[in-house]
C-alpha cells in the first residue's frame, strides 16, 4: 500500500516538474501553437473544399461562343466549331474566335485557276523567327485538308537550307496555286491571282490564318470586320 502511494507521489512530482519545464521552454509552446494552427488550416481548407464541391454553384466547365449560328466550344487553348462541307460535317480547331480576328482585312482577288491542282503552302526560310510560321502553317494545313479534295504540299520560297532541298521551291511568281506565309507589321490577307499572301507579326500571323479560314468556310462573310 505504501509503495503504491510512493509511486503516485513520484508520478505527480514528475508531472509538476514537466509543467514547470514546459513553462520555462517557450519552444514547446510555439510547437503546440504551430500544430494547432496547422490543424485549424486543414479544417478550414477541408470545409472550403466540401462547400465548393457539393454546395457552391458550379461554373460550367466548357466555354461556348456563338457567331452567325456557329457554336464555338473552347477545349484547352483551342476553339472548335463544326462546318458542313458538301455531305460531311467537319470540325475546325482554331486558336481565335471570329471576334478575335475582326481587325484582319482581306483584300484582292483570286483567278479561277487557283482552285485547280495541288495547293502549295510556302514560307521564307530566311526569316529569323519561324516558330509562329510553323504554327500558322500547321493550323492552316489541318483545317484546309479536312474540307478540300486537293493535295496540300509543303514548300519553301528559297532553296537555302537543308530541309528545303527536299521540298518544292515555290513563291507567288510560280505557275501553281500558293499560300505564302510571311512576317509583316500588319496582319493582312492578300488574294493575288494564283497566290494568297498571309502576313502578320508574332501571334498576329496566326490570327490572319484564322481569318482566312473563317472567310474560306463562310463563317465570316465580310472581308473586313464581322458580318
Amino acid at each position: 500500500m505504501k509503495k503504491t502511494k510512493i509511486k503516485k507521489i513520484e508520478q505527480e512530482q514528475k508531472e509538476e516538474e514537466q509543467e514547470i519545464e514546459d513553462k520555462k521552454n517557450p519552444q514547446s509552446e510555439i510547437t503546440q501553437i504551430i500544430i494547432i494552427a496547422i490543424a485549424l488550416i486543414a479544417i478550414i481548407f477541408f470545409t472550403v473544399f466540401v462547400y465548393q464541391k457539393f454546395f457552391a454553384p458550379q461554373k460550367p466547365e466548357v466555354e461556348q461562343y456563338t457567331f452567325n449560328n456557329f457554336v464555338f466550344t473552347k477545349k484547352q487553348n483551342m476553339w472548335e466549331t463544326q462546318v458542313q462541307v458538301g455531305n460531311k460535317l467537319i470540325t475546325l480547331p482554331l486558336h481565335y474566335t471570329p471576334h478575335d480576328v475582326r481587325h484582319v482585312y482581306i483584300g484582292g482577288m483570286l483567278n479561277e485557276s487557283f482552285n485547280e491542282g495541288p495547293l502549295y503552302i510556302t514560307f521564307d526560310p530566311d526569316e529569323e523567327n519561324l516558330t509562329n510560321v510553323a504554327l500558322a502553317a500547321a493550323e492552316l494545313s489541318i483545317n484546309l485538308a479536312q474540307g478540300m479534295n486537293r493535295d496540300l504540299i509543303a514548300a519553301c520560297s528559297k532553296n537555302i537550307t537543308e530541309s528545303c532541298q527536299t521540298h518544292p521551291i515555290v513563291d507567288c511568281d510560280s505557275n501553281v496555286s500558293v499560300i505564302y506565309l510571311k512576317h509583316g507589321p500588319t496582319p493582312f490577307v492578300k488574294l493575288d491571282d494564283n497566290c494568297i499572301v498571309i502576313t502578320g507579326e508574332g501571334e498576329d500571323l496566326i490570327r490572319a490564318v484564322d481569318k482566312l479560314l473563317y472567310f474560306w468556310y463562310g463563317i465570316i462573310k465580310s472581308r473586313e470586320g464581322l458580318q
